[in-house]
C-alpha cells in the first residue's frame, strides 16, 4: 500500500504560529509504501487552559497505536496524568493556576488505514470524538463523512475530551467508530471544525480543496494559505486554528 499524506495548518487570522491550538499526526509529509498507516487531528479549545499541549498528546498517542479503540478508556487517564505533571512541572501564576483547574479540551479525529494484503482487506477504521471530521472521497465522490453529516452539526456545543479525570465518564455515549473499505485512488481529508463546516456548507466548491492540497511542490503550503485567507475575507469561512491532513492511498 503506497500512502502519500501531507499536512496543511493554518493559525486564526492576525495571531501569530504560536497561538495555533490544533494539531496533527505525522508532523510532516509521507510518501512511501507501508502495511499499516495511522493519522489523526485534534483541535484544542481556544478558551481552555494549555489545550495545544493537549491536542498535540492525543495525536501522538494515536499515530503510535498507544491510544485505539479497544484500549481508549485506559490510555485517557494515563495520557490526563502526564498532561498535568507537564503543566505543572514549573510555577505558574495565579490566573493560570485557577483555569487550569477547569483543564484542557479537544476534539479529535483519528484514522488507522490497513494494506489489503492484510487478514482484514483494504480496511479502515476511525476514532472520532467532538466535531472534527473524516472524508472519504472516490473518483471525486464523497463517500464517507463522519462524525457529521451536515453544517447546521456544527451549531450544537460537541462532546470533547478532557485533560481532567472523571470529566470524560459520558464521552463514551458521543464518541464515534467508524470503518469501511478503501481502494486504490482513494482519498481521505482529516479536519478540525471550521474547514469541515465551510466544506459541507459550500460542498460545490469542494473541488478547490482537492485543487489546492494536490499541488506537490514547495509552494502548497502558501497556496493554500492564500486559499484559506480569501475564504476567510469572503466571509465563506469561520476565523479560526485550520488544520487539514491529506491522505492519498495507492
Amino acid at each position: 500500500m503506497h500512502v502519500r499524506a501531507r499536512p496543511y495548518w493554518l493559525p486564526k487570522g492576525g495571531n501569530p504560529s504560536e497561538d495555533y491550538e490544533d494539531a496533527y499526526w505525522p508532523e510532516g509529509q509521507v510518501d512511501r509504501e507501508v502495511g499499516r498507516f495511522r493519522c489523526a487531528v485534534a483541535d484544542g479549545a481556544a478558551e481552555t487552559s494549555f489545550s495545544r499541549l493537549w491536542a498535540q498528546m492525543l495525536v501522538c498517542a494515536w499515530g503510535r497505536g498507544h491510544l485505539g479503540r479497544r484500549h481508549f478508556h485506559t490510555k485517557i487517564p494515563e495520557l490526563q496524568r502526564q498532561w498535568l505533571a507537564e503543566v505543572t512541572a514549573r510555577p505558574l501564576p495565579w490566573y493560570a493556576e485557577e483555569k487550569l483547574r477547569s483543564g484542557a479540551f479537544a476534539a479529535l479525529v483519528g484514522l488507522h488505514i490497513a494494506d489489503g494484503r492484510q487478514a482484514n482487506g483494504n480496511a479502515w477504521h476511525a476514532l472520532a470524538v467532538g466535531d472534527a471530521c473524516l472524508f472519504q472521497f472516490r473518483e471525486g465522490e464523497l463517500i464517507t463523512s463522519c462524525p457529521l453529516t451536515q453544517a447546521d452539526q456544527f451549531g450544537i456545543r460537541p462532546w470533547l475530551l478532557s485533560s481532567n479525570g472523571g470529566q470524560d465518564d459520558e464521552v463514551v455515549d458521543y464518541y464515534h467508530m467508524p470503518s469501511g473499505r478503501w481502494r486504490t485512488g482513494d482519498t481521505f481529508y482529516l479536519m478540525t471544525d471550521a474547514l469541515a463546516c465551510w466544506y459541507l456548507t459550500a460542498p460545490a466548491d469542494g473541488t478547490d480543496l482537492d485543487i489546492v492540497t494536490a499541488r506537490d511542490d514547495p509552494r502548497a503550503a502558501a497556496t493554500f494559505s492564500a486559499w484559506i485567507c480569501s475564504l476567510r475575507d469572503s466571509g465563506g469561512l469561520r476565523n479560526d486554528d485550520i488544520t487539514l491532513l491529506r491522505v492519498d492511498v495507492g
